[in-house]
C-alpha cells in the first residue's frame, strides 16, 4: 500500500538521497577560494572515495575517517576507517579524532584553516573508555547523594507543612469561637495573635514550597559541575 502511494503520488513524499551531489558547493569549497586549508575528520556519510564522492571531492584537503555510512564497527583500534589505519592497541576513536584535529590546527598555524570534526561516538556501538566510565560512576554517586539530601529535605518540608495545616485548623476554630463568644480585651488580643499566626502559617506554606523548588536546579547544576572539574 505504501509503495503504491509513492508510485502514484511522489510529490507527497521527500525523496531520499544518500549522496551529496558533486555540483553542490560546500563550505569547504567556498573557503578554499579564500585560501583556507580545510580538513574533514570523522563522519562523512555522503559518499565514499570508491564512487568519487568523499570529502576530498567536495573541497576538503584532508579526509580522515570519512566513509559512506554514519557509524563504525568499533571505537577501538583497528577502526577500519579510511586514513586511520595506523594506530596502537587500546587507542580510542574519539581521542584519536581529537588528536588528528589538533595536529591539523598546529600544522595550519599562520594561515587560515577550517576543520570539520564529526565524532562517531553518537552512534552505535556504544563503547566508552575507562576515563568516561569512572566519570559516569562519579556522577552517579554524587547525584545519588544529592537526590537523597533533596528527598530528606522534601520529607521535612512535607511534615512541617502538615504540622502547619493542623495548627491552621486549630487557629481557625479558635478564631471562630472568639468571634462569636468573646468580646473582651483578652479575646481581642487572642484574635490579633491568631491573625498573625495565620500569616505565619501561610508564609511557611509558600516558604517550604519555594525552598523545595529552588534547591532542585542547584542540586543538578552542582552535580554536573562537580563531575566536570573532578
Amino acid at each position: 500500500m505504501f509503495n503504491l502511494l509513492i508510485r502514484n503520488f511522489p510529490e507527497l513524499f521527500v525523496q531520499s538521497n544518500r549522496y551529496l551531489p558533486l555540483e553542490t558547493v560546500t563550505i569547504a569549497e567556498a573557503l578554499k577560494t579564500a585560501g583556507y586549508e580545510t580538513a574533514s575528520i570523522g563522519k562523512w556519510h555522503l559518499g565514499s572515495a570508491a564512487d568519487g564522492r568523499d570529502a576530498k571531492a567536495q573541497g576538503f584537503d584532508l579526509d580522515l575517517g570519512g566513509k559512506d555510512t554514519g557509524s563504525t564497527e568499533t571505537h577501538w583500534w583497528p577502526y577500519k576507517l579510511p586514513g586511520l589505519e595506523e594506530g596502537s592497541p587500546g587507542e580510542y576513536l574519539t581521542d584519536r579524532m581529537t588528536q588528528e584535529t589538533m595536529n591539523f590546527i598546529d600544522r595550519s598555524k599562520g594561515s587560515p584553516w577550517f576543520a570539520y570534526l564529526s565524532f562517531y561516538a553518537v552512534h552505535t556501538p556504544i563503547e566508552v573508555n575507562d576515563y568516561f566510565c569512572s566519570r559516569l560512576l562519579l556522577f552517579g554517586v554524587v547525584w545519588s547523594c544529592l537526590l537523597l539530601f533533596y528527598s530528606v529535605l522534601c520529607c521535612f518540608c512535607c511534615c512541617f507543612i502538615r504540622f502547619c495545616f493542623v495548627f491552621d485548623v486549630v487557629c481557625c476554630c479558635c478564631l471562630f469561637l472568639l468571634l462569636f463568644y468573646s468580646f473582651s480585651c483578652f479575646g481581642f488580643l487572642c484574635f490579633v495573635f491568631l491573625c498573625f499566626s495565620e500569616l505565619f502559617i501561610v508564609s511557611c506554606y509558600w516558604g517550604c514550597f519555594l525552598l523545595m523548588c529552588s534547591l532542585f536546579a542547584p542540586c543538578v547544576r552542582f552535580s554536573n559541575l562537580f563531575c566536570l572539574f573532578c
